[in-house]
């Protein structure tokens, strides 16, 4: 898939974090010119993670349009996504199916549930956002959590849900993954098992990103376990 009509087709996928690797380094390097698809991409990101919360919201303004317009101009026979490993999204349908989804929902007045003064909403939003869904790596572990990060702005966003209290006095903490080694990327805690939190972070290069939970005050290396990790 070279042509820059299938290109633009792979917004929606590359949204949800459901492209192979050779699709999702075509798309990127596509991405960095072409202004339609970075519009696209940060308004499925935004759907996408609204419907996952709890918090009820209005809609992004000028969502239901650019959705529709974005599904009358898709072709028809645009060629299906294989499927892929490593926990992804399934790809059995095409970008228009996904935008046909998102619109049923616009359409159908489903209530989106991301606040607009949620802070996590830039990072979210940012052109070259790079979104994780982070795997508990204990048995018994709860909770689920997505870490969206924006080198360009050098902040990254938790997004959480269903996380035990870290008890008096500790934090969770994440984790910068490096290839030799690891390095912080700061504390959060949660509201009532919820996190929707910003955290600045250095200009680093990471391949993933794992939480563990330290003191309050901060760690300079991991002292407990990993409770999530995930790759990127």
């Amino acid at each position: 898939m070279t042509r820059t009509e299938d290109l633009h087709e792979l917004a929606g996928a590359y949204a949800l974090d459901a492209l192979d690797d050779d699709e999702r380094v075509r798309f990127e390097t596509h991405l960095r010119s072409c202004e339609r698809c970075q519009v696209e991409v940060a308004e499925f990101r935004s759907v996408a993670l609204a419907l996952a919360e709890d918090n009820h919201a209005q809609p992004p303004e000028g969502l239901k349009a650019s959705v529709l317009a974005e599904v009358g101009e898709t072709r028809q026979d645009a060629p299906q996504l294989a499927s892929v490993s490593r926990g992804r999204f399934g790809r059995s349908q095409s970008v228009l199916a996904v935008a046909a989804a998102v619109a049923l929902f616009v359409v159908g007045a489903v209530v989106f549930t991301r606040p607009d003064t949620d802070p996590t909403s830039e990072v979210v939003a940012a052109a070259d956002a790079v979104v994780a869904t982070l795997d508990a790596t204990t048995d018994g572990q709860t909770g689920t959590v997505q870490v969206v990060w924006s080198d360009n702005q050098d902040q990254v966003a938790v997004i959480a849900d269903g996380l035990a209290d870290p008890g008096p006095g500790m934090a969770y903490a994440l984790w910068f993954m490096l290839e030799d080694g690891v390095a912080p990327a700061g504390l959060f805690a949660p509201d009532d098992g919820s996190v929707a939190a910003v955290l600045a972070i250095d200009d680093l290069a990471t391949t993933g990103w794992g939480i563990t939970i330290e003191p309050d005050t901060g760690s300079d290396q991991p002292t407990t376990p990993v409770l999530f990790a995930g790759s990127i």
